[in-house]
Parts: structure tokens; C-alpha cells; sequence
């Protein structure tokens, strides 16, 4: 299994080198001291017995929290190839998960807004896409050039069913949702789609391809006033078209987000509750719900270095202070419960 962590802490170490400056005077410009806590106890998940016997491959990205006495807390799925597969297994792992406690000086500190990525993958699987794959892959592609939605349907779903598929197979069976849904003009389940291949298995993909999809996804991101995954998709574009042959294009739009963001008037966004949760990256410092909140449960606001559960009610308003860093909401409901969500313009 490989671990690809990515862990972010919100509080900066600020220092001025310079060749006359003192030890003395360093100390003084030191806002503050960050001991970052080392892993004391990182156990490998489990693979999955009937994902092994199959030759299933996969992969989960997990948030969680490290609290102040280094042990792991609030761990949730936040992607994943095959939720009935894998999620299991690495939330149990993730959760047992002990760290050296963080320290800002010399005073332990949460950690708050940690992830990784695990991947499943079996030593001797076979690279590529084999010959079974390959001929169900075209047959369904001409069922959706033919318009015939229904059978393509029933013939993705059994081709997820089986499961039997590695990295490689995955990202193109994810590719051919990715067409299926935009065909029959589903942009919701084709958001779905594309956002799991920008954080999961693009690389699985040609350059073309993986261009397409995340210039899609930005598309459809502005579209819905995901301004937030718009830029983080404006950033893996950037960083994807080596050549410079979509990026520039870019730039101004991306200009004009941040602009809006700033000094834009108040905006909603629209999600759904799936699975429990629907999440949203928060652009702004205040936000609101608006309409009926009967059935929402729980609102999770994870940031850089703060983490805080709330009850919503209707009309309530949230301030987010500047010191907790970038946030995420998670909101908490009965399943396919509509969410309007406001982001207050800055003051």
C-alpha cells in the first residue's frame, strides 16, 4: 500500500534572514515556534479479503483531526474509488493512528485539517487494461454514442459490480461515466464523476484526456459558484499543461473569481446531502443558510487549525475568524436533503 500524505498546519514560522542580524533580534521576530509531532504509531489498513481474491485495486482519501494528545479524531471519507470496498478498512487504520502532540510554543495544539491518501495496490496486479476490460469499455461507449442510456447504465453498474479492476481500469471506467453522464446531460453526476478523478486516478489517463476533464469540472464549478474548487482546479491545470496550451487562456477568469470573492455582493450555492454529508469548501468569512433547516442535523467547520460542531438554525449567521485559516462545512442530514447555503459578502 502507498501512503501519500499531504498535511496542512495554518500556523507560520516567520524569520528575517539577514547577514548582521543576531540571534537575539531572531528571536524577537519569531512569531511563533512550531514543533511539528511525528507519527508515534501509523498502522497499514487492511486489504480487504474479497478485494484481494478479485484483484480489486482502489484508493481512499480520508481527513482527519490530530488532537492535542496526538491521537486521531473525526477521520471522514472525503473520496474514494469504491465506497462499499475500501472506506471500511481505512477508516478503521486511520483512527488508530497515534502522533507526537504539535506543539506552538512549547503548547500542545490540534492539528485540524490533515489528509491522506491510501492507496490499494496489489504487487503482482497486472499493469494496464486487459482484454475483457478493453471490450466492455467499447461496447458500452458505442451504447453511449447510440444514445441508448438506459443499457449503458445497466452495463456500467454491472462493470462497477464486478470490481474486479486495477488503477489503471479504474480511472478509464471512471473516464466512461464521465462521457455517459455528459451525453445523457447529467451535470450533477458528472461533477460527481470528474471531482473524484481530479483528487483520485487522472494520472491514469493520457495528458489530453486528464486536460479535458479538468477544464469540465472548472466549467462546471463556476457554473454551480464552486469558486473555491474552481481554483484548486485552476492550480492542477496550471500545473498539468506543461506546454502552456490551455492555462493562459485561464488567467483572467481566475483573476476575476478572486476579485469576486473579495469584493463581489452575496452569492448561494446549492449541494445535496449524500451519504450523510454534503461539503463545502467556504470562500468567504460569513456565511448563512437560507430556507427550511428541519432536516439538517450537524455543521462541521474544519479549518487549518481550528475544529467546531454546531446545531444549525435558520437565519443564523457564521463569522469564521481570519485566524483559523482555510475551512471547509460539513454538513450533516437526511439523505438527498437540498442545502442553500449563502456566502456574505465581505465587510
Amino acid at each position: 500500500m502507498l501512503f501519500h500524505t499531504n498535511t496542512t498546519i495554518s500556523l507560520i514560522i516567520s524569520s528575517i534572514a539577514a547577514t548582521n542580524t543576531t540571534s537575539t533580534i531572531e528571536n524577537e521576530l519569531l512569531i511563533e515556534e512550531i514543533k511539528r509531532g511525528a507519527p508515534i504509531e501509523r498502522v497499514d489498513p487492511k486489504y480487504p479479503i474479497q478485494a484481494a481474491r478479485t484483484g480489486q485495486e482502489g484508493w481512499v482519501i480520508v481527513s482527519y483531526v490530530i488532537g492535542k494528545d496526538g491521537k486521531v479524531n473525526s477521520a471522514i471519507v472525503e473520496e474514494s474509488s469504491n465506497k462499499s470496498m475500501f472506506n471500511k478498512s481505512t477508516l478503521n487504520a486511520v483512527n488508530s493512528w497515534k502522533f507526537e502532540p504539535t506543539t506552538v510554543n512549547g503548547k500542545a495544539v490540534e492539528q485540524c485539517k490533515n489528509s491522506v491518501r491510501i492507496d490499494y495496490k496489489l504487487t503482482n496486479a497486472e499493469n494496464g487494461a486487459r482484454r475483457k476490460f478493453v471490450s466492455q469499455y467499447k461496447r458500452i461507449l458505442t451504447m453511449i454514442d447510440e444514445k441508448s442510456f438506459e443499457d449503458a447504465d445497466n452495463a456500467i453498474n454491472k462493470l462497477k459490480k464486478r470490481g474486479a479492476w486495477n488503477l489503471y481500469e479504474d480511472a478509464w471506467l471512471s473516464s466512461l461515466e464521465v462521457q455517459y453522464y455528459n451525453k445523457k446531460g447529467d451535470e450533477l453526476g458528472e461533477m460527481e464523476v470528474l471531482n473524484r478523478l481530479s483528487y483520485g486516478n487522472d494520472n491514469y489517463l493520457d495528458l489530453n484526456t486528464t486536460l479535458n476533464h479538468m477544464i469540465r469540472l472548472f466549467k462546471l464549478n463556476l457554473k454551480n459558484k464552486l469558486y473555491v474548487d474552481a481554483l484548486r482546479l485552476a492550480k492542477l491545470i496550471e500545473k498539468t499543461d506543461t506546454k502552456s496550451v490551455v492555462y493562459p487562456s485561464m488567467i483572467k477568469t481566475v483573476g476575476q473569481i478572486e476579485t469576486f470573492i473579495d469584493t463581489g455582493g452575496h452569492y448561494s450555492v446549492q449541494g445535496t446531502i449524500k451519504d450523510g454529508v454534503w461539503r463545502y469548501d467556504i470562500a468567504r468569512g460569513s456565511f448563512a443558510f437560507d430556507g427550511v433547516t428541519d432536516h439538517l442535523r450537524k455543521l462541521d467547520i474544519r479549518c487549518d487549525n481550528k475544529f467546531v460542531s454546531y446545531r444549525i438554525k435558520e437565519q443564523s449567521t457564521w463569522t469564521i475568524p481570519k485566524s483559523y485559516g482555510e475551512c471547509a462545512l460539513y454538513v450533516y442530514g437526511e439523505e438527498n436533503t437540498i442545502v442553500n447555503l449563502i456566502e456574505v459578502k465581505n465587510s
